[in-house]
């Protein structure tokens, strides 16, 4: 082979990309796989799970039986494509929050993902544990209130404090028992170590409402009316968000793109598809419906179908673009498994893109609470009314791993997820939302 002819065949092998694509992946070759996305541990802990799972397993290549270059890469050169193949192929953080009935905390969990996403990750010297980012809301479903999330925060910012005294408390306690173990009487607080001698300050109320509102305007809501204005958003949204006129969240990294829900279009989209496909429309004019030509019917369908993937594709645009977390929310129903009728999975009401769109579902129900056993007296039901009760008012809710797709999952993932591992338990309370760590 010439000098010219191989000049030319590598020439062919170089791939021309923006550098919009080589930073991205240069920060996913230096850190593929982040622990913490949403600041919320098991959380990050089982979508971190997830991600490592979806990567594909390296492809171990021969090294070259001789030196020409032509027929095979040089030494050292195979492992580093396959980690730039694993960094190009490895899915994106996409979780599908779901649920069988309503009551189950979807919205409520995602004020504190938003909560988290938007708040600084320290402040006035204690930890917030927030991401300093902005992030989109699309409210499909009309339930996400803004009042109810600025409570969420005030509460969140509330309980850190807490921890940051209740953390301040346990050190002081530490650091005068060792200083007395070592002297033969108390001395000035002064002597203690510089972290303890001064108690965590309250952030005073005005100051937090100022942290807020000032936090709030990274929040980004839009409101779609049909599956078609969903579509027509998501197209608009890079240029949006690449608009320093528009918004004030230009100097701030996009943590997620939140859609509640995606299944709040599925009846709607779904008696469209029926009246196409029956050549029936409905005239809001005349308030009848009407007969229409059967061929326009049917090219109406498949738009409507093709509309459901071109969400999926502009997700997974918008999160190439801004290496951000796509979550979103659905309604699902329970179905007999094929294999084990007395096993019931999950059916969310999505249209076929989304089903192996997400890399987690989670599953959301409240705390359930046993019921009375048919042998227990009237008595024994009275006594055990208050204990019931108290666990109705703790405002428990379990979100679980979905195994809808456990047959796919390899065995790190089966083990990982093993003895309880798979869920987590968080409570809403009043006006707040917080995960139940052991202990509390």
């Amino acid at each position: 082979m010439s000098a010219e002819d191989l000049g030319r065949r590598l020439l062919g092998e170089v791939k021309t990309v923006g550098m919009d694509e080589l930073m991205r992946d240069f920060k996913n070759l230096c850190d593929p796989t982040p622990e913490s996305r949403f600041g919320i541990p098991p959380l990050d802990r089982l979508l971190h799970i997830f991600e490592v799972a979806s990567l594909p397993p390296p492809q171990v290549q021969k090294e070259p039986q001789s030196d020409d270059w032509s027929s095979s890469p040089p030494r050292g050169l195979p492992e580093a494509k396959n980690v730039a193949r694993k960094v190009l192929k490895s899915k994106g953080p996409i979780v599908e929050i779901t649920s069988t009935t309503q009551g189950t905390g979807k919205t409520h969990l995602l004020y504190l993902v938003v909560s988290l996403a938007i708040l600084p990750s320290t402040y006035a010297g204690f930890n917030l544990k927030g991401k300093g980012g902005a992030t989109v809301v699309f409210d499909s479903d009309g339930r996400f209130e803004v009042e109810k999330l600025v409570q969420v925060m005030r509460q969140h910012i509330k309980l850190c404090y807490e921890e940051s005294l209740s953390a301040w408390e346990e050190a002081l306690q530490a650091a005068t028992a060792e200083y007395c173990e070592t002297h033969d009487r108390e001395e000035d607080a002064a002597l203690l170590p510089e972290p303890v001698q001064h108690r965590p300050k309250a952030i005073p109320e005005d100051e937090v409402e100022t942290l807020i509102k000032s936090c709030l305007r990274h929040v980004h809501i839009f409101r779609p009316q049909s599956l078609t204005s969903l579509v027509s958003t998501l197209m608009s949204l890079q240029a949006y968000l690449f608009d320093r006129e528009l918004h004030s969240s230009a100097h701030r990294p996009l943590h997620s793109i939140i859609l509640d829900s995606a299944s709040a279009f599925y009846w709607q989209t779904k008696a469209e598809e029926d009246n196409a496909r029956l050549g029936i429309t409905f005239d809001p004019a005349i308030g009848s419906d009407s007969s229409t030509d059967n061929s326009v019917s049917i090219l109406e369908a498949s738009q409507l179908k093709a509309l459901h993937q071109k969400v999926v594709t502009l997700l997974r645009s918008l999160q190439s673009t801004f290496s951000c977390t796509i979550l979103y929310t659905s309604w699902s129903t329970q179905v007999p498994d094929s294999n084990n009728p007395r096993n019931l999975q999950l059916r969310p009401y999505l249209a076929p893109p989304f089903f192996h769109f997400p890399i987690l579902r989670l599953a959301l129900s409240r705390a359930s609470v046993p019921p009375f056993a048919p042998t227990m007296s009237v008595l024994e039901a009275l006594h055990e009314r208050g204990e019931r009760q108290e666990v109705v008012e703790e405002g428990l809710f379990v979100a679980s791993v979905d195994q809808y797709a456990v047959d796919g999952w390899d065995k790190g993932t089966k083990d990982a997820l093993r003895e309880g591992a798979g869920e987590f338990e968080f409570v809403i309370q009043g006006k707040g939302v917080w995960i139940k760590e052991d202990g509390t």
